[in-house]
């Protein structure tokens, strides 16, 4: 529908609460700031845009930018992974882009050569709808509701079924390594930031 996909977006922000300091009372290190805490959500988001044969894609170079705290947590990070070029030799960036220190948005855009999709609500609250829409350069588009779900409970009730039936998660291990590389990736490119 929407051709080869060359570019994504991800963006998750809201602001901190006082009773949630504790997710930047510590350096990025120790597991402090937005990255570690929201960025994996807008870093999964983007690999699985660019994925191959089903399995989430790793990027080949990462820059990102960040605001760092005293304690040297990230407030605010924005970034783009470089999937390197399709098989025309056309680029595959992923921006993200995810702060405590903005208004609330959970998105991602998926943008091809022949259009494009948008989650609005991603990682959206219990009692929020979500809304994907969609546009495809021969003039055609369209939104679609889904049913309002918890996802939270999504997950806890996935990993139940795991547990209680021997089955086999839909992330894989393999999956949850090429996420925190990337992340780590991330961290290393604030570190040179100069």
């Amino acid at each position: 529908m929407i051709g080869d996909v060359l570019s994504a977006r991800a963006s998750f922000s809201f602001f901190m609460k006082p009773a949630r300091m504790y997710r930047i009372d510590r350096s990025m290190a120790d597991g402090g700031g937005a990255m570690w805490d929201i960025g994996p959500y807008a870093i999964h988001a983007l690999r699985w845009c660019f994925q191959a044969d089903g399995l989430p894609a790793d990027p080949e170079a990462v820059i990102a930018h960040a605001k760092l705290n005293e304690h040297g947590a990230d407030v605010v990070t924005s970034g783009v992974l470089d999937f390197g070029p399709d098989a025309k030799g056309r680029a595959r960036f992923g921006h993200f882009d995810v702060s405590f220190e903005r208004s609330r948005k959970a998105e991602y855009e998926i943008i091809g050569d022949k259009g494009w999709i948008k989650c609005h609500n991603a990682w959206a609250y219990g009692s929020d709808v979500p809304v994907i829409s969609w546009e495809t350069d021969d003039g055609k588009s369209g939104e679609e509701k889904l049913p309002m779900r918890d996802h939270f409970n999504l997950e806890i009730e996935h990993f139940s079924d795991c547990v209680l039936n021997d089955l086999a998660p839909l992330l894989t291990f393999e999956d949850a390594k090429g996420n925190c590389m990337a992340i780590e990736a991330v961290l290393q490119s604030i570190s040179t930031d100069t």
